[in-house]
């Protein structure tokens, strides 16, 4: 026999609920992404199918927008429909509210052309699972005697893959020797450095990566320094050269780094 007035579990509807028209139902989605683009909400309830349109703010700046739905949701899902973003680029969190207050967070994650978000929650695997957005960063180009720096913005969290630059020594007799300096907000300082000083009218390019044991620091116009692994860094975190005998006519390039980024909700 079916069951009366269609009222059975799994999927819960408001005639289930004894407060049932004392609420009203939104759907709340919170996104930090790169650049402006629009997300799709797409779900249904037992009175239908729904859709949604959120627009995401471009650098990196948390929005917040709310969606009245006329029931519980039986379905739903965030789509990167004008596959707008690549992996790591958009971040997403979809939560039901009731009577203007959120009761249960309903899914969560990066948001791309080849990734939802789902609830219930659906198979849905990047291309490279549990990896950030691969992207460059560059420093501002200091001038001559001053040291390169490079701040790691709010609402990012950075893997750092590599660093590169380049220093044009001036005609001033004294060894320099190069320290780039991984600043954790709060936390610890690490120098990475190399073996080798760049002497007058010298012009080297640093190379910081994950070496391993170098057997050769110096080869070329080329000077190699090895960066430990995990090198993680939270906001306000900073990437700088302190210089051993840095000369006001000495001139760095701006500073390069690949990095894997992740984004923190601020």
């Amino acid at each position: 026999m079916p069951p009366e007035n269609g009222l059975a579990l799994p999927f819960l509807t408001r005639k289930m609920l004894t407060f049932d028209h004392e609420a009203f139902f939104e759907l709340r989605i919170r996104s930090q992404a790169d650049t402006a683009a629009v997300l799709t909400i797409r779900g249904l309830t037992r009175d239908g199918v729904f859709t949604f349109r959120h627009t995401t703010v471009a650098g990196g700046n948390t929005t917040t927008e709310t969606f009245r739905i006329p029931d519980v949701p039986i379905t739903v899902s965030v789509i990167d429909e004008n596959q707008a973003y690549d992996q790591g680029e958009c971040y997403a969190a979809l939560s039901l509210s009731v009577n203007g207050g959120v009761v249960h967070a309903l899914c969560s994650g990066l948001v791309f052309s080849q990734k939802a978000i789902s609830f219930p929650q659906a198979e849905s695997n990047p291309y490279m699972p549990d990896r950030g957005f691969i992207r460059t960063r560059t420093s501002a180009d200091p001038a001559a005697g001053s040291e390169l720096t490079i701040t790691v913005p709010d609402g990012r969290i950075w893997n750092v893959l590599a660093v590169s630059f380049q220093l044009v020594a001036a005609a001033v007799a004294a060894s320099r020797r190069v320290h780039v300096v991984f600043s954790a907000s709060g936390g610890p300082t690490i120098n990475v450095f190399s073996d080798i000083d760049q002497i007058i009218n010298e012009t080297r390019n640093y190379s910081v990566a994950h070496f391993g044991h170098v057997l050769d620091s110096l080869d070329d116009n080329d000077i190699l320094i090895p960066l430990p692994d995990k090198m993680l860094l939270i906001p306000e975190s900073t990437i700088t050269t302190e210089t051993t005998n840095l000369d006001g006519a000495d001139n760095f390039g701006a500073m390069s780094v690949l990095v894997e980024e992740f984004w923190r909700f601020v």
